[in-house]
Order: C-alpha cells, then structure tokens, then sequence
C-alpha cells in the first residue's frame, strides 16, 4: 500500500478482502483507519505487519456475530508492530487467534480487547503501555477485557495497568492457562466474577493498594471485598468473599467470622477441604459456592450468643452449578431453620434446583431441628428449615424451554426424607 504526502485517502479494508490470501508481509498505510471482520484471515503465508498510527479499529463488524477475527488464522504469523503514537482503540474478537505472536503489546489508546483476542497464544507476558495524564500518572486507556482473551494461552505474568476509567475483565480470561504464576490487578479493577474460572495452575494475586474494591486476605489465599459497616453504634469491618486463588490445602476451612457473603463458585474445585465451618453472621451463599469440592464431607453452621444465625440466601438459580452439587463426598449438613430465597412466589423460601445435585454421599433428607444444641448429636444427612414453600422449581423446564435439575438429583445414596409438614 502507498500512502502520499498527508496519508493515504483509503479509510477502510472491508471483510473478507485478502482473506485466505498468499500475503507474506503487510505494512498498512497511515490514513488508514478500520479493518473489518476477517479482513486477513486465513492468510497462512503471512509472518509479519505494521499497523499504522491511523488505524482505530481491528475487526470491525458486519453482523451481530461477525466481529473481529482480524488476523485469525494467519498461523505464521509472528510479528506485530504498532506505529509510535498509535490511536487504536478496539482489539475485537479473536484477532490474532491461531497465530504464531509470542509478544503482546498493547497500544495505550486501547480501550477494548475483545472475547478470545489472545486466545492460545505462546507468550509469557503482555506488556501494556501507557501514556502520562494531566496529573503525572501513568494510564492506559483500557476499560475492558473480554471473555477468554488470554484463555488456553501459555502466559505466565501479567500486570494488568492503571487506567482512567474502571477496568471491567471477562468471564475465563485465563481460563486453562496451565502456567500463570503472577497477576497483579490495579486500582480500578472492580470485579473478578469467573475472572480465573477453569485456570489450571497454582498462581499468586496481588492487588493495588489503592482498590476500593478488592482486597487479597490476610491469612487465607482469598481475594475479598470489605466494608465498614455500624451495629449497635460500633464500628466493624464486614467482608465478602470473592473467591479462593489456590488450592487450600487444610482439611477444616473456618470462614472468617466477619464474613457475611460468599460469592458465586468462591470454593469451586477444592480438593483438600473436608470441613467448612461457616460462620452466624453469613448472610448469601452464592450458586456454585462449593461445586465439585470432591472430599468435602460436612457443612457446619455456627450461631450466634442468641443462636442466631443470618442466612438468608443460599444460591441463586442463575448460575450453571448449585452451592453444593457434585460434593460427591458430602454427608452431613444441618441448614439453619430460616427462610431461604424467600421471593413473592415463595414467601416461606425455597431450595433452589441443582443445590445438592450429584450429592451421591447423602443419605438422608430431614428437617432442621426447631432447636440445635449440638449438630454432633444428630445423624448424617441433609437438614432444611421447617417452612419451606417448595424444593425446586414447579416445573421441569425454566422460561427459556432449557431442562432444570431437580435439587437433590442424582443423590444416589439416599433412602430417607422427611419432609417439612
């Protein structure tokens, strides 16, 4: 391509235009502003290209589901060079999936990577850059990562950078990433929901300290969000529990007594835990809490001086797995007799579908005691409160025509249930 004196007049390079072409190198022209979807996909000879400054969109869509794939499949290729002073702002969707990168850089304008950007990649690290704002600070331009951009790649380290804005990160960002040992997320990093989902490896989270809103515990390897709460005209910090970083490899798991929410598959996959002691103050219990936590045996619920306890909410049906399903070791779990997930349908509560699915160790269904002195004195099983409006939902398929799993399904163990009267 050639360009003249002030850029080149061509604006765009529409989908599909040398896609599955034989293109060895590319250098792009300045003036050059937006290449559409697949515009050089497939093109398997080509090893290297140069991205002008001009350039604000990789991947541009032409449909609700043709979006990115700028360079994707281009399995050569190993050379990405940015134009100093770049105005890039969208890295879309699989863009340089199925190539041959082993350096990431990304541009300081960039606002947006898009789902599975970086997917698979051999890289060790992405280096973002970043330019000085009118206070001095160093700051990227990135509001977002999308699901999956660095999933099944083989990164080890990443920082994620400092940013104008709130940086939002997609679900499975590093989902199957086998050897992460490092990331640190920076100060507007406000959530980590399935962030880390699927990532197999033993890695290690540092956090900012200037976020509001995460927080890395202090004894256990958990990131957490605190809050400073007032009770009785005291001061206290409360916690939320995000979710667990590494394997935690104790055997009796004691929540801390200052925590009133664990959040969706905070626990998920924990292969050490045989106990979890949770304490009276917990109020939400989120969906697939505990899933697949194989040894896991007994669930204990502590109360108060005034055998207390606030839990009002264990899952909530939005989530592909239940707080306890696939435990498959679990025997023993007393629900505290108050109303759970109580909603204008279920005024007295409900246990929500999926909850101890795959539950194959239980075998027995009873309701909680009016009075518990000591768990220890009652039988192994499965206890809930005393005014439950349903167990499950009223039918076997939810809104959207898809199959719903009944809440103790597949307990292939048990042989007693005692329902609440």
């Amino acid at each position: 391509f050639e360009e003249g004196e002030n850029g080149s007049s061509l604006k765009d390079i529409p989908a599909y235009a040398f896609a599955w072409s034989g293109l060895k190198t590319l250098t792009l022209p300045e003036g050059l502003e937006n290449l559409y979807y697949q515009a050089f996909g497939y093109c398997s000879e080509l090893t290297s290209v140069t991205i002008p400054s001009t350039v604000k969109v990789l991947g541009v869509s032409i449909s609700k589901y043709s979006v990115g794939y700028t360079f994707y499949g281009c399995t050569k290729l190993s050379a990405v060079t940015f134009a100093k002073n770049s105005q890039l702002e969208e890295i879309l969707n699989c863009s340089f999936q199925k190539t041959a990168i082993t350096e990431v850089v990304i541009p300081a304008s960039v606002k947006v990577i898009g789902d599975s950007a970086y997917a698979g990649l051999k890289i060790d690290t992405v280096e973002f850059l970043t330019e000085t704002d009118g206070d001095g600070n160093k700051v990227s331009s990135l509001t977002s990562i999308g699901e999956s951009a660095f999933a099944n790649s083989t990164i080890r380290t990443i920082t994620l950078p400092e940013t104008k804005e709130t940086l939002a990160l997609g679900e499975s960002l590093f989902g199957g990433c086998t050897n992460l040992e490092e990331v640190y997320l920076s100060s507007k990093v406000a959530s980590v929901a399935n962030v880390f989902d699927d990532c197999k490896s033993d890695y290690t989270i540092t956090v900012s300290k200037d976020n509001k809103n995460l927080q890395v515990h202090d004894t256990l390897p958990l990131i957490i969000s605190e809050q400073k709460v007032t009770e009785d005209g005291v001061e206290k910090t409360v916690i939320s529990i995000k979710f667990a970083y590494k394997q935690i490899k104790q055997a009796e798991l004691t929540i801390p007594d200052n925590c009133i929410a664990i959040e969706t598959n905070a626990f998920a996959l924990q292969q050490y835990i045989t106990k979890v002691v949770l304490p009276a103050g917990l109020t939400t219990i989120g969906d697939g809490a505990f899933h697949d936590c194989h040894v896991l045996k007994e669930v204990v619920f502590k109360y108060d001086t005034n055998e207390q306890n606030q839990l009002t909410t264990l899952g909530a049906n939005n989530n592909s797995y239940g707080v306890f399903q696939n435990c498959y070791s679990l025997t023993k779990i007393v629900l505290p007799d108050n109303k759970l997930n109580v909603t204008t349908a279920y005024p007295n509560g409900v246990i929500h579908d999926k909850t101890f699915y795959g539950c194959v160790s239980l075998e027995k269904l009873d309701v909680t005691p009016a009075e518990v002195k000591d768990i220890a004195d009652l039988e192994n099983g499965v206890y809930i409160p005393s005014s439950l409006t349903a167990i499950g939902t009223k039918t076997n398929y939810n809104s959207s025509g898809t199959a719903v799993y009944g809440a103790f399904q597949k307990c292939l163990a048990l042989e007693s249930v005692t329902l609440p009267a």
